[in-house]
């Protein structure tokens, strides 16, 4: 139609095209019933494809059912590129161009070059072709890849009514399968099939590689997993035991802790006790040195008495026999008793400054003693501080403790886990393993 066009430019007007059998034959069987009735033909010049979209959908492209604009979109594009590269661009040229080629068309033209005619040849053919049996139709379908009923498509692109048609030429050597449609596209599709299971093969092989790398890196993963969950749970013992024995030091300190500030209290108690024996014993010299003075008194009022005495018996020896009888007896026991007063004062006065002696020893022992237990406190309170410090020390590493065996169990809790699913994963490797294995033997 394009190659009339050159020539009149209304072809497309009475031409018609029918795309396709059996469409064709179709129409050309009852053409001559029309031309008899004088309804036919219509159209002078008829089109005929014997593919459906032409040669763009023939055995040998892969466009069936693709829609028809987008298989002659490119059809067309290439045209108009192939024109505009060719035709001469000015009229001058077009017009010679075209002259140059119907005279090269002229010079190859005969009256009746295109002009067919059929001959009926029927019997001729029942002489050549031979009529296949069933099971000779089905041995050549398999030869055209066609295995069951729905291979059967009648479709033809081959040039034939029905497949039947197609197999019985090739049986007589007239076609070949590669003129059928299907098979054409079902021998790209073994032969994709097969290039995709050369590349299976391949990523069959690599992947069974690739996993055994993978199972063997788990099976190293899963010993050295095992290897650290024994480390953390020995580790994790050991701390624990650490932990206890801090746990057992620091009750200990707690007690010795209470221990020193009873210590401490009763330092604080004993201080202040001897404080008030101190002052006591202060107390004691004060009046012992008073008694001292009082019996230097009584010495003095002795002695006082004792002269008293002596001038009584020296006024009673004047005073005659019989006036200082009597008082020279009061002058004796006067001197006596001062006598005797002397003496036991003197006697009293020796017992208290040895009494007062002791004391001052006793409150000098007591003043060192006294310093000794302020340092004795002061050991005490460093002592208690030391005791804090270690204790608010040992409370630390006690939480430390704790949260460290807290971590090592959830770490070793975690390993657990992490080894329970790696072992999942070899064993699931394993499996794919088996299984891309056994679909390499399929």
């Amino acid at each position: 139609m394009r190659t009339v066009e050159r020539y009149d430019h209304d072809a497309t007007h009475y031409t018609r095209k029918i795309e396709g059998a059996p469409d064709v034959y179709h129409y050309l069987a009852h053409l001559g019933d029309s031309i008899q009735r004088d309804i036919s033909p219509v159209y002078k010049l008829i089109d005929c494809l014997n593919c459906e979209m032409g040669c763009n959908g023939g055995p040998g492209t892969n466009n069936r059912g693709k829609h028809l604009d987008d298989v002659e979109s490119f059809v067309e594009k290439r045209s108009q590129e192939v024109r505009k590269k060719y035709l001469p661009a000015s009229f001058w040229k077009k017009l010679f161009g075209k002259n140059k080629l119907e005279k090269i068309l002229n010079m190859y033209w005969e009256e009746g070059l295109y002009t067919r005619s059929y001959i009926d040849r029927s019997a001729i053919f029942k002489k050549m072709v031979v009529a296949p049996t069933p099971k000779d139709i089905e041995a050549t379908y398999v030869k055209m890849h066609k295995k069951d009923e729905a291979d059967i498509l009648n479709c033809g692109s081959c040039g034939y009514k029905s497949c039947e048609q197609m197999a019985v030429a090739i049986l007589n050597g007239l076609n070949k399968p590669g003129n059928c449609r299907y098979y054409v596209e079902d021998e790209k599709s073994l032969q994709t099939e097969a290039a995709a299971q050369q590349m299976l093969n391949k990523v069959y092989d690599h992947t069974l590689e690739e996993m055994h790398k993978s199972i063997n890196g788990l099976s190293s993963l899963s010993g050295q997993i095992g290897e650290t969950a024994n480390y953390v749970v020995s580790s994790s013992s050991a701390i624990q035991n650490m932990v206890e024995s801090t746990r057992s030091i620091y009750s200990t300190l707690t007690h010795n802790a209470e221990t020193v500030l009873k210590l401490t209290e009763s330092s604080s108690d004993g201080r202040n006790r001897l404080q008030k024996i101190v002052e006591l014993i202060g107390a004691v010299s004060e009046q012992s040195d008073a008694l001292i003075d009082a019996c230097n008194v009584i010495g003095d009022i002795a002695e006082q008495t004792s002269i008293l005495g002596m001038n009584a018996a020296i006024e009673a020896a004047h005073a005659g026999e019989a006036a200082g009888k009597g008082f020279a007896v009061v002058a004796g026991e006067v001197r006596k008793l001062a006598e005797n007063s002397g003496r036991q004062a003197v006697e009293i006065s020796n017992s208290l400054k040895k009494i007062k002696e002791l004391i001052d020893s006793s409150r000098e022992s007591s003043t060192q003693a006294r310093e000794q237990f302020n340092t004795m406190a002061a050991l005490i309170d460093t002592v208690k501080n030391e005791e804090l410090r270690i204790k608010g020390a040992m409370d630390i590493q006690n939480a430390g403790g704790n949260q460290v065996v807290q971590s090592l169990n959830e770490i070793n809790s975690l390993i657990v886990k992490i080894k329970d699913a790696s072992s999942f994963l070899l064993s699931s490797g394993e499996a794919v393993v088996e299984d891309i294995q056994s679909l390499r033997t399929m």
